[in-house]
């Protein structure tokens, strides 16, 4: 049977084998999915099933989704996703059911798929995996090197200037 279920990622552990050695483990709470509907060759053009995972309070639901589940018979959940599996596994299951993990046998391979959790905006430094260096200890020339973002061609091909609307131009007497 080619059928997936939702999960949801819980946190890393370790379990030790007869050995003692450590195994470092991802826990996953997987199931209970509900099938919310099934889609046909001749109906929709492919075959698929939508499962629901987690559940969801009925003041969270904007009124689309609550028409849609109203339809559907089923309360609101936390997780909707289709998967696409053959026609001839789509007959086995009914609307409502409730799948579980006990579709896996015990030391089954298999395929998992995720959602990364980002890291939001990255700098300069650490999207380029640059290494920054303090400009105590940097030459002058160097300024590039502790401060990416400044990196140019006019910093390494031209004597520094002081520009005639900088403040340090302002506090100059002329003579």
């Amino acid at each position: 049977m080619r059928l997936g279920l939702i999960g949801r990622k819980l946190g890393m552990t370790r379990i030790y084998d007869e050995n003692g050695t450590s195994i470092p483990v991802t826990a996953v709470e997987v199931g209970p999915c509900k099938v919310l509907r099934t889609f046909s060759e001749d109906k929709h053009g492919y075959t698929a099933v939508q499962l629901g995972f987690g559940s969801k309070r009925a003041k969270l639901v904007n009124k689309p989704e609550a028409g849609a589940f109203a339809k559907l018979g089923v309360e609101p959940v936390r997780v909707l996703r289709e998967l696409r599996i053959p026609a001839k596994e789509i007959e086995g299951l009914e609307i409502g059911q409730e799948l579980t993990c006990e579709l896996f046998e015990a030391g089954q391979k298999v395929d998992v798929c995720a959602t990364s959790k980002g890291k939001g905006f990255a700098g300069v430094i650490k999207r380029h995996n640059m290494a920054a260096r303090s400009v105590a200890v940097s030459p002058p020339d160097a300024l590039c090197l502790a401060r990416p973002w400044l990196a140019s061609s006019a910093t390494f091909a031209s004597p520094p200037r002081i520009c005639r609307w900088s403040r340090s131009s302002r506090t100059r007497t002329s003579s």
